[in-house]
């Protein structure tokens, strides 16, 4: 994937599910490249808008890059995600949860 011209340099990482991370610190934006399917490729990368750049250091150190990510930024910071075209608006895990939260009304007063 040939990724956008504003992507800092990404530091290849060892993990399971995340292969390179990078940080802009005039903007904090931390970006994240994940391993593809089957793990021998870098595969989508995503950027997560106004991150701590001390959050970053932690990242880089953290054992686990996966549990990491999905304790401390995943759900807490809005991110968008490359498509090889330009950036897409992901949706939030707020916006996700408000729309579970209507098509589980929508099912009950479909059941009264």
């Amino acid at each position: 994937m040939r990724l956008p011209g504003t992507v800092p340099k990404l530091l290849p990482v060892k993990s399971s599910n995340v292969a390179a991370i990078g940080f802009d610190f005039k903007n904090s934006i931390l970006y994240v490249q994940f391993l593809s399917a089957d793990q021998k490729k870098r595969g989508s990368l995503y950027k997560y808008m106004d991150v701590p750049p001390k959050l970053y250091t932690k990242f880089l150190s953290a054992p686990s890059k996966g549990g990491f990510l999905n304790d401390w930024i995943k759900g807490r910071y809005h991110y968008l995600g490359w498509t090889g075209f330009g950036w897409r608006q992901e949706k939030t895990l707020q916006a996700k949860a408000a729309q579970n939260k209507i098509k589980r009304a929508r099912i009950r007063a479909a059941n009264k």
